[in-house]
């Protein structure tokens, strides 16, 4: 004697684990058995997860599959008719379980020679109120049970005939769950029907009191409740699922025809006579009760369908199958489960759904269990759908006292009203918001007067070298700090990560947040306009001295006296050349050992050079018009007698000196004025450029970017060797140690006409230029910052 003991599944691998331990932690019985599980279903891939699984533990089967649950279940049948060395069959759906003590009351059928016994009632977990017999579990779930009150209840409850009644709202009387070999002798064959999906089980049940009214086979019911507990909160089961009630009634009616003896003995009243079928009792276990029961169920079903309905709710809402993990995550919450994230899940839900108010009650209830930054940002997007800035701000602040986020300060920055406030004769304009902590420490760069501009069209606006390179730079910064520029613009934007302000509103800014690093560029007048709450300040020169304009005056004797208050508050002043800082030093009597050099930079993927692209003895002039230009193009008629292709374009935004624009309009063809280019399209004129000449005799050069960038693009640098240009330039390019006009005309003649008449020569000179100005790139300048930062 052997019993076979089958799991059929179908849908679900997590169901059929809990299903496995429910036969694998059964009771020690006298008698062998083995396990194997059923597969049947048209899920893709399905047999394949469950073979990997448990194929080297158990025998994995896959049947044919229609869908159906009773296809599956006479797919049981037909493999326990198949496999002869088993005397008894032990089946379980794959989403129910046996309580541990369920294998040593089946075998007692055994004892009593039964053929096939039947389920009447069987405990099932809900957290649905029933006026029935019932024990509480956790949160809302209940055990509902007949307990220990063994009787055949047939002879007491209704059960409705499906022949009469609407059949979706009756329920099959028993459940086949143990029998023997002998069921395959009858020439009524047990059967479940396999058109249907929910009354598959109808006719099974039919079947089997067939053979009970023949007298084929010993069927025997039962009501004991220490064997089966059904899975009543599962919402993808057939019965769940089920749609076509009326036409699977008919195919019903229809077969159960054939049962004309149990049709006969059961009459055709509203409620079935089911009192004459044969019933036994099977006692409680020795080894199992109440309070193990309701241990086991805690465990194995509540704390089980929790972890499962979590799981496949928020499976379902990733994949955005909002339909699907409304319905789990319902589940969840009426069976008394108070979790954060499914109501935070169903406010997002209802938000998609457009039922705000839902959206609304379920945020708030994530909220009140841990409040979290996400789930106030949400209520403020849906109050802004909503147009009501009262409640935004509310849940703006809620949300910022969590976590800092820039851009909801700045939408409530927006939204709240301003109110003006007198302070020693300074008036500024605040808001009364509490700063918390940030992800990203805050960098704020303050560029002072120019043209207006911000990163995106700063191309089309009249802003050079330090506008430049405080936009390339702070692009670089943002891999480490929320950025924000303050500078004249019309228009605030976010800009590959920078955000631009006017400047008129840094005092409201720093009443809103902690800046940790503030680099003030060029204009000491920052310090008189503003208070400085930096945590750390750096004083940037472009400028050979302290920029000592403001408004509509400049500050005495250069700005140097307030300089002198200022300086032991900078943490590093900073200048841009090995020339600059020693200037700067004399100029103003400041210790050396206050001022680091970090250099200018360039955007290096903007140049590509290619050589053979380069047009022969063109020359390019893009720097100030009054730094040297017109030196230039007084000498540019001797370069065109020693080279008659030579050709000079110029390129700025205006050239406003008389003088200068008489020459090039003198000129003839070979010099061109062409305007202002963007920085993009500068770099490839550039790039196409043969020689950038730069005779600046009348001012110094703290770096000069032009001359880089003009490196950058391959031309043959030539410039007085002065001031910033011998570090930019170094040995890659000509200086030319001459401080007169006539004397460096004469040297710069000389030099070009060497050069330029061996290829050679000049190719070097070029590639050398390329080389060094790699060294510039704001990546390398960048990183000097952060070391700077550091210190």
């Amino acid at each position: 004697m052997r019993i076979l003991v089958s799991i059929l599944t179908s849908y679900d691998i997590e169901l059929l684990k809990r299903a496995i331990e429910s036969v694998k932690n059964q009771y020690k019985i006298n008698i062998e058995y083995d396990t194997k599980i059923i597969v049947n279903t048209l899920k893709e891939g399905y047999y394949e997860q469950v073979k990997e699984l448990y194929g080297n533990v158990y025998e994995v089967i896959e049947t044919e599959s229609n869908g159906s649950p009773g296809k599956g279940h006479n797919s049981v049948l037909n493999l326990f008719e198949k496999y002869t060395q088993y005397s008894h069959l032990i089946t379980i759906d794959g989403d129910d379980l046996f309580y541990p003590c369920a294998f040593q009351q089946l075998v007692k059928a055994i004892d009593s020679n039964v053929d096939i016994l039947h389920l009447m009632i069987n405990d099932y977990v809900s957290f649905i109120k029933k006026e029935i017999r019932c024990v509480d579990l956790k949160g809302k779930f209940r055990l509902y049970s007949n307990f220990d009150d063994e009787q055949n209840w047939w002879n007491s409850i209704k059960v409705k005939n499906p022949l009469n009644n609407p059949i979706h709202i009756c329920k099959t009387p028993a459940r086949i769950i143990f029998c023997s070999r002998k069921i395959f002798d009858t020439d009524i064959k047990i059967t479940y029907d396999e058109e249907c999906t929910l009354y598959d089980d109808y006719i099974a049940f039919l079947s089997l009191c067939e053979n009970y009214f023949e007298d084929k086979l010993n069927v025997v019911a039962t009501s004991n409740s220490y064997i089966y507990c059904y899975n009543a909160v599962n919402p993808e089961s057939a019965s769940r699922r089920f749609k076509k009630e009326k036409e699977e009634s008919i195919i019903f009616k229809e077969k159960a025809k054939k049962y004309s003896k149990t049709l006969e003995s059961f009459g055709n009243e509203d409620n079935w006579n089911l009192k004459m079928l044969k019933f036994q009792i099977f006692g409680k276990p020795d080894n199992f009760n109440l309070q193990k029961k309701k241990i086991f169920c805690n465990k194995h079903v509540i704390d089980f369908e929790i972890e499962f309905k979590n799981k496949k709710a928020d499976k379902f809402y990733d994949e955005k199958n909002y339909e699907q993990a409304l319905i789990y995550y319902s589940i969840l919450l009426n069976s008394g489960i108070t979790r954060h994230q499914n109501y935070f899940n169903l406010g997002v839900i209802w938000y998609h759904k457009k039922n705000y108010e839902n959206a609304v009650g379920y945020f708030l209830k994530a909220a009140s269990i841990t409040p979290t930054f996400d789930a106030y940002k949400n209520l403020v997007v849906i109050y802004k759908d909503l147009k009501s800035k009262k409640k935004q701000i509310e849940y703006l602040q809620k949300a910022l006292n969590i976590k800092d986020d820039m851009y909801l300060r700045m939408h409530l920055f927006n939204l709240l009203p301003m109110k003006e406030i007198q302070k020693n004769n300074i008036t500024f304009l605040s808001k009364n918001v509490k700063t918390t902590t940030h992800i990203k420490p805050i960098l704020c760069y303050y560029a002072g007067y120019s043209d207006p501009f911000n990163g995106k069209n700063y191309q089309e606006r009249n802003v050079y070298g330090s506008e430049i390179s405080a936009i390339k730079l702070c692009e670089q910064f943002t891999k480490y700090y929320t950025v924000f520029i303050f500078c004249v613009c019309k228009e605030e934007i976010i800009h590959n990560g920078v955000r631009y302000q006017h400047i008129s509103k840094y005092t409201q800014f720093q009443n809103l947040y902690p800046i940790d690093i503030l680099i003030v560029s060029r204009f000491i007048h920052f310090f008189l306009e503003f208070r400085c709450l930096a945590k750390k300040v750096y004083y940037l020169l472009h400028d050979a001295r302290v920029h000592n304009y403001w408004k509509d005056k400049s500050l005495i004797d250069c700005g140097s006296p307030m300089f002198h208050n200022l300086v032991g508050n900078f943490n590093k002043i900073v200048c841009v050349s090995n020339w600059h800082k020693q200037y700067f030093c004399n100029f103003v009597k400041v210790p050396t050992n206050y001022v680091q050099i970090i250099p200018n930079g360039f955007e290096s993927k903007n140049f590509n050079v290619d050589f053979s692209k380069k047009i022969k003895n063109r020359f390019i002039y893009c720097s100030d018009p009054d730094r040297g230009l017109i030196i230039l193009l007084k000498m540019f008629p001797k370069i065109l007698e020693m080279f008659p292709d030579a050709t000079l374009d110029i390129y700025f935004h205006k050239i406003k000196n008389p003088t200068i624009l008489d020459l090039i309009n003198n000129a003839g063809e070979h010099i061109k004025f062409k305007g202002k280019l963007k920085q993009s399209d500068l770099a490839k004129e550039l790039c196409k450029s043969d020689v950038w000449f730069y005779p600046n005799l009348y001012s110094h050069e703290t770096f000069c970017l032009c001359a880089l960038e003009a490196m950058a693009g391959g031309n043959l640098v030539i410039a007085r060797k002065y001031s910033g240009l011998v570090q930019t330039i170094g040995d890659s390019g000509i200086l030319i140690d001459e401080h007169t006009p006539e004397k460096f005309e004469v040297e710069s003649l000389k030099i070009i006409k060497k050069v330029l008449n061996n290829l050679n020569t000049k190719r070097n000179f070029q590639k050398l230029a390329i080389k060094r100005a790699n060294i510039y790139k704001w990546e390398t300048i960048s990183k000097m910052w952060y070391s700077l930062f550091n210190q």
